[in-house]
């Protein structure tokens, strides 16, 4: 039984090497002589002329097996601004492999990238609603029911988020705060939603300690590396990294670009994670650090317990009920949803052999503040793109007639025949030019779809052609060959391309199409069946351009497909703001205009109708198409009740889809207008079969 884990997959390397290979081909060609030809050719030497002129022609293809093997860049290479085709014809990494953000990883990347966000954590919200399950009066509330007899159950609301941040000291948290709740509104993901975003709570965390330093080191600096240090344990800094960091780390493209698009270099999932909310705090990580910080000698006494700050304003969350919380001399436990924040009440005294040091808190804030722009300078990253490979331009498609690489004395070389000859030679020599021109163009059509592969290769809806001619148009005296040489171009032109027969266009195109989309996974064969059965093969020009617009737009079509509506926006409608599955869905099913806007007309009216009959006053209605100025189609009969006329107009509007159901009448004074008929009006001209006309 094959394994789940194994793959089929296409050999990347399919190439024999035969049409690089002379003498294979020589050899191949030679065993085609002797079986065709044995009774009326034996003579197989070099002096053949016949064999010569097989030798030229695997010398020709072992010319277009050279182009084929060339380096894919340089065959897809254009000779005028290459840049610009070659990223219309690739999507770049950073287009093609990023996403909008799906996890809570890819969230938090993107507001850590906002500027004043230090970092940022997703927490679900908790809403619970009280649902009484009175199978007659049922009730669904936000406050707890009270008092009732019947069965009641609490229901959680899944799917909302709090958003807790860490802010840079300088920060401006209101605006941030807007800033990353417009972010969230236009990534915000299916049947998800934001329910807060406030500033993380602080656990508050007391370290004492007394430190014997080295003789001759700066106390202050030691001082201030050792606050940083701590800092940087109770909440890591996140770095973001250039592109060529990350390849030296060894990711791979995938996985380099593997989220949202940032702002500020790359951020490695490694190092996200180290950055998560700390649990606990220990002891021993903070002597270790301590002891990492050159100029320390010995600790000789530490402690860490609970503590909160003197500064009011960071005490947020620091003046809980701690004492459930398990704690010990050597660990303290973190409150969940809170970060460890090392508290203004901390005390670290100093001596140097044996002697107290005092330290000049003015100079530990000047150094602490130099760690703060050097850590700034580390964060100022720009988001870069791989390049793509541009290669170099060879002109590929340039073909030169194997005619002249022949001896002289075949007199057909661009210097021809000398005068003198006889008309009889003149002849035989013009015969041997129209024999190997249909070589010479089998060849020369090689070379042009080889110079062609880019625009076969790629999703443009503007390409009307699967095969492409050249001209051979370097054979003196061509025009008495073939004639003019443009004629001949235009004559083979067309039956290449014979517009009674679309097929041999729209066949070969929708495989090419197929393999493309078959890169992404992608498949349309339901979309086709549909098609072709509803319209038959009339949809085949449909069912490529369909295929070209999604593969044109699949990096948005990929990259947003979890995408919600952006609800928060003023002006939503008559715009492209819908969801991704929207989009993605109306690209598959060939719809066009996916825009959110209204899909009713505002020229189709209802119009009531005043009458009076037998004393008695009462209305009928009748439908109308029509705008300010002019009434386009209006119904031929009246309807007593509305809803007749609203379902003869929703008939009137499945037929008018139809034009042959529209028919030219003549009035008596010679005036034209126009009918709407049912179809059987086409077989049975009555004026009974009129549904709407204009008046």
């Amino acid at each position: 039984m094959q394994s789940l884990d194994e793959h089929v997959t296409i050999p990347a390397d399919t190439s024999s090497g035969n049409d690089l290979d002379f003498d294979f081909l020589r050899e191949m060609g030679q065993q085609y002589i002797e079986k065709l030809g044995r009774r009326i050719w034996t003579d197989y030497n070099i002096h053949d002329p016949g064999i010569t002129i097989l030798e030229l022609l695997c010398y020709a293809i072992t010319d277009l097996g050279l182009r084929l093997d060339m380096d894919i860049r340089d065959i897809l290479a254009s000779k005028e601004d290459n840049f610009r085709q070659m990223h219309e014809q690739f999507a770049s990494a950073a287009r093609i492999l990023t996403c909008k953000p799906v996890t809570s990883s890819d969230y938090r990347k993107l507001f850590i990238d906002l500027d004043g966000v230090k970092n940022a954590w997703l927490r679900p919200f908790r809403l619970p609603l009280q649902l009484d399950c009175d199978p007659e009066r049922p009730v669904l509330r936000y406050e707890p029911l009270i008092g009732n007899t019947k069965k009641t159950m609490q229901i959680d609301i899944r799917g909302l988020y709090s958003i807790l941040v860490d802010f840079d000291e300088h920060a401006d948290e209101p605006a941030v705060i807007r800033n990353i709740e417009t972010l969230y509104h236009q990534n915000r993901n299916l049947c998800e939603d934001l329910a807060e975003v406030r500033r993380v709570p602080l656990h508050c965390i007391r370290v004492c300690g007394a430190i014997q330093l080295e003789p001759g080191v700066d106390e202050e600096l030691v001082h201030a590396q050792i606050l940083w240090a701590i800092r940087n344990y109770f909440s890591p800094d996140i770095l973001p990294l250039s592109l060529s960091e990350m390849q030296a780390k060894g990711f791979a493209p995938d996985e380099i670009f593997n989220g949202p698009v940032l702002q500020h270099g790359f951020i490695s999932d490694e190092d996200l994670q180290n950055s998560e909310l700390r649990t606990e705090v220990r002891l021993s990580d903070i002597i270790r650090l301590i002891m990492s910080v050159d100029g320390v000698k010995v600790i000789e006494d530490i402690s860490i317990d609970n503590g909160p700050a003197a500064d009011a304003s960071k005490s947020d969350g620091c003046c809980g009920d701690l004492s459930i919380l398990q704690t010990s001399p050597w660990m303290i436990c973190i409150q969940p949803g809170h970060k460890p924040y090392l508290s203004d009440r901390s005390n670290f005294t100093y001596k140097k052999v044996y002697l107290p040091v005092g330290i000049n808190k003015s100079k530990v804030d000047a150094y602490i503040l130099g760690f703060e722009r050097e850590l700034q300078n580390r964060l100022d990253r720009v988001y870069e793109d791989l390049a793509i490979p541009l290669g170099e331009y060879r002109d590929i498609g340039a073909y030169s007639t194997i005619q002249h690489d022949l001896p002289e004395t075949y007199g057909i070389s661009p210097s021809g025949l000398p005068s003198s000859v006889s008309e009889e030679r003149k002849a035989r020599a013009k015969q041997l030019k129209g024999y190997l021109l249909f070589y010479d163009q089998v060849m020369a059509q090689y070379f042009s779809h080889l110079e062609h592969v880019k625009q076969l290769l790629a999703a443009d809806e503007k390409l009307k052609r699967i095969y492409f001619f050249k001209a051979v148009d370097d054979i003196r005296g061509i025009e008495e060959l073939a004639g003019d040489p443009s004629l001949y171009e235009q004559n083979v032109s067309r039956i290449l391309h014979d517009p009674a027969n679309p097929a041999d266009f729209t066949g070969p195109r929708e495989r090419l199409l197929d393999h493309l989309l078959s890169r992404f996974a992608e498949v349309f064969s339901d979309y086709s069946s549909v098609m072709y059965k509803l319209f038959g093969p009339l949809v085949e020009a449909d069912i490529l351009l369909t295929k070209n617009r999604f593969l044109e737009k699949y990096d948005t079509l990929s990259s947003e497909r979890g995408l919600a509506f952006n609800y928060t926006l003023d002006h939503s409608w008559n715009t492209g703001n819908v969801t991704g599955f929207e989009k993605r869905l109306a690209f598959l099913a060939g719809i066009r205009d996916y825009n959110r806007r209204n899909l009713y007309s505002h020229k189709l009216f209802i119009e009531t109708i005043p009458k009076l009959e037998d004393g008695i006053n009462f209305n009928e209605y009748r439908w109308v198409i029509k705008d300010d100025t002019t009434t386009y189609l209006s119904s031929r009969n009246d309807f007593r009740l509305e809803q007749e006329a609203i379902d003869d107009l929703l008939h009137s509007l499945k037929i008018s889809s139809d034009e042959e159901n529209f028919h030219l009448h003549q009035t008596s004074g010679g005036l034209y207008y126009v009918v709407l008929a049912e179809p059987a009006y086409r077989d049975n001209p009555d004026y009974r079969h009129v549904i709407g006309r204009q008046y």
